[in-house]
């Protein structure tokens, strides 16, 4: 993590090739980063299991408290519970492991706690769309292994999705920033995982997100 930041600031400084100061005032910014992400659901009870997301984002910069923000999420989430099986179907046992590639592109609404010229803190909820291919553990597509789910249980592998998230942003002299975001995908299916009406855990799926990305000004007014 210490790398990380590292990298960040001195990519902030490099553009610039110093951190300059400079009197305009950013209005968009483009956001490049990304950070573990783990899901929680029917194989899996708690975020345990991380795995890598990559973060593209457009914030507006216009308003004092509440600005739009609009995000692209690409990655991978998975899961695992060796005692899990199917009481359904003897023969064909439902899958006790997953990976789920995941591209999910939102539209959310920021609200700033603070906001000055050097740091930003802000809560979001937005609404997007997901999409999602949950595989096994030889790599094999589960959407279409009705024998891994109770019978007739069939799911559409694109849904809604309205994230949560907090964020802060700090900011140098040339408007360069670093930020930190951490939130909640919250999907509307139960079927990032691949089962949900055989399922042993009550909570529905969903993906935790932490994010650290790079804001770079891109217009001025």
């Amino acid at each position: 993590m210490k790398k990380y930041i590292t990298i960040l600031i001195f990519l902030s400084c490099a553009t610039q090739y110093v951190c300059a100061q400079d009197s305009r005032n950013p209005t968009r910014f483009l956001e490049i980063g990304g950070g573990p992400a783990a899901y929680r659901g029917d194989l899996t009870p708690r975020f345990e299991r991380w795995s890598g997301m990559v973060h593209l984002g457009l914030k507006l910069n216009f308003k004092e408290r509440f600005n739009s923000h609009v995000t692209l999420l690409a990655g991978n989430v998975e899961g695992q519970n060796i005692n899990y099986f199917s009481a359904f179907n003897h023969q064909y046992p439902a899958a006790d492991y997953f990976k789920t590639r995941i591209l999910s592109l939102n539209y959310n609404l920021q609200f700033h706690l603070i906001k000055t010229d050097q740091f930003m803190l802000w809560v979001s909820q937005g609404v997007g769309l997901l999409r999602f291919s949950p595989r096994d553990a030889f790599g094999e597509d589960l959407l279409s292994r009705t024998d891994t789910r109770a019978p007739n249980e069939d799911f559409s592998n694109v849904s809604l999705s309205f994230p949560t998230t907090l964020g802060a942003a700090y900011f140098f002299p040339n408007h360069y920033g670093i930020g930190l975001q951490a939130g909640l995908l919250n999907p509307m299916t139960d079927y990032i995982d691949n089962i949900s009406q055989l399922s042993k855990n009550p909570v529905r799926d969903n993906v935790l997100m932490l994010k650290m990305v790079l804001m770079v000004p891109i217009t001025y007014e």
